[in-house]
């Protein structure tokens, strides 16, 4: 379980690309159980081969590409934020029974939604979440975050 935690927390550093332009978080917006989505670039894992210099690690690595995607399948991330500035973050991978955190969030003046870190969730301290097409996005000193996969959350209950 601590290994796919492991990966999702690598994913992190990634988030979604879209045109639209964010806007600031209200409580409001905030009801409901939010599912976080990860799905890696289509030629995520051909850039990491390519930056190998390594023969046998570019041949794992290549044997176990559409595994990294298997297990992100497999990953469920949901968050419940609370009246209290408590969240609730449920984990769970290939099918396990979900381990429940709580953590704490908080929306700042600017409208940015920040949540703490956890043993499930951790930021790199300077990110933060924006509302774009009525789902939450990761921000870092005001742009999206654009790597090679997208992390997001939508609202899957009221």
């Amino acid at each position: 379980m601590k290994s796919t935690i492991a990966i999702w927390v690598a994913a992190m550093t990634f988030s979604v690309v879209s045109y639209a332009q964010p806007q600031k978080v209200k409580e409001r917006d905030l009801g409901g159980v939010w599912q976080m989505k990860i799905e890696l670039g289509e030629d995520f894992i051909e850039k990491e081969i390519e930056k190998e210099d390594d023969v046998m690690a570019r041949i794992i690595m290549q044997a176990t590409g559409s595994f990294v995607d298997g297990i992100l399948d497999e990953l469920d991330i949901k968050f419940r934020f609370l009246d209290d500035n408590v969240c609730k973050i449920y984990v769970s991978a290939f099918g396990s029974e979900s381990e429940v955190e709580t953590g704490e969030w908080y929306i700042n003046s600017k409208g940015q939604l920040i949540i703490s870190d956890t043993d499930s969730y951790q930021s790199d301290g300077d990110e933060y979440w924006m509302m774009q097409d009525d789902i939450l996005i990761a921000m870092e000193d005001g742009e999206i975050l654009e790597d090679d996969a997208k992390v997001y959350m939508v609202r899957i209950s009221d």
